[in-house]
């Protein structure tokens, strides 16, 4: 959440048309470091009003995002 949100902010201060979008887990599904969309507001951090949409994923689908950003784009980063 703090991440997002702290990053978040400083994109759309340079950016006010930037759509930014949190993504969170879908119940039953564990992804290392992820959260889960009731978990959010346990950090005190987590802001709604950053984000144009808060999506739910699979641990697979986190996996694969994963995977293109190191294959196609070069980013080494986790499943988060």
């Amino acid at each position: 959440c703090g991440s997002t949100v702290g990053t978040g902010r400083y994109l759309r201060e340079r950016n006010p048309s930037l759509e930014l979008y949190g993504i969170v887990s879908k119940p039953g599904h564990n992804i290392p470091g992820g959260r889960h969309l009731n978990e959010l507001w346990e950090v005190g951090l987590f802001d709604k009003k950053v984000y144009a949409e808060i999506l739910a994923g699979t641990t697979n689908e986190a996996i694969d995002g994963m995977l293109d950003l190191i294959r196609k784009v070069g980013v080494l980063g986790g499943p988060t």
